[in-house]
């Protein structure tokens, strides 16, 4: 009897313990996917805001990078959009607003740290194009209004409408994919109650077709190769959501 108590207590333990290491692995899982930044390039780059300027920070295997855009402090008016590659590579943006109040009356231009007007013309908001003074799209294919990075061998992607997306936070969003979360938790959720009432899902599809109908061995077998399957799946999927 005492033996039989102290495997219970240790079961016990086992199972406090797997439970706790299960929510510190949950708070931290949602504390990255829930992290606010931007991407570029298929590159996450970290939020971090002070007074005057926010900047967007990450990093892989070729260096740090960093993204700063600059307010002054009296007027709204124009923002500074600073790109930072390995290397020490710079790209310096100012995009001046028509309106200081109210950025959504337009952008007047973008130019680079010289002055020199690099784009005049129509941004709207949420459009992944800029429109030239006369309505026409400017596709991010357009040499004449790119300016990629070479580093090493890699090309980074810099088009102006990505210029634009940070100097008015456009591009700013959540670190993990949503919808591939939810993916993997309805997957979760199905395996659970499937592992709960093994028999629903099989009743449910053939109650109407076969009275008092009874799985096979097949279906057994299967279901319970489906109970290993489907978590892995979906433990790959949350991997993948951030």
């Amino acid at each position: 009897m005492v033996d039989k108590f102290r495997q219970l207590a240790e079961k016990r333990k086992i199972l406090i313990a797997f439970l706790i290491i299960l929510i510190i692995l949950t708070i931290l899982y949602f504390k990255v996917f829930f992290t606010r930044g931007a991407y570029f390039n298929d590159l996450f780059l970290k939020k971090e805001a002070a007074t005057d300027e926010t900047c967007y920070i990450g990093k892989n295997k070729q260096g740090d990078f960093k993204v700063t855009v600059k307010r002054t402090k009296d007027t709204y008016d124009k923002s500074e959009v600073i790109y930072s590659f390995p290397k020490d590579i710079k790209r310096h943006f100012i995009v001046n607003f028509k309106n200081e109040y109210n950025w959504d009356d337009g952008v007047k231009n973008i130019t680079d740290k010289d002055g020199n007007i690099l784009f005049e013309g129509i941004y709207i908001k949420g459009s992944p194009y800029l429109y030239g003074e006369n309505g026409d799209i400017i596709f991010q294919t357009n040499q004449d209004y790119r300016f990629d990075v070479l580093v090493d061998s890699n090309i980074y992607e810099l088009p102006l409408i990505n210029v634009m997306e940070f100097a008015t936070y456009e591009i700013e969003r959540i670190r993990g994919d949503a919808e591939v979360m939810a993916i993997a938790l309805l997957i979760l959720f199905i395996v659970a109650i499937d592992i709960k009432y093994p028999l629903l899902f099989f009743n449910l599809s053939h109650f109407i077709e076969v009275k008092n109908a009874e799985p096979t061995d097949f279906y057994i077998f299967t279901q319970k190769i489906m109970w290993i399957v489907f978590p892995i799946l979906s433990i790959i999927l949350l991997i993948v959501a951030i």
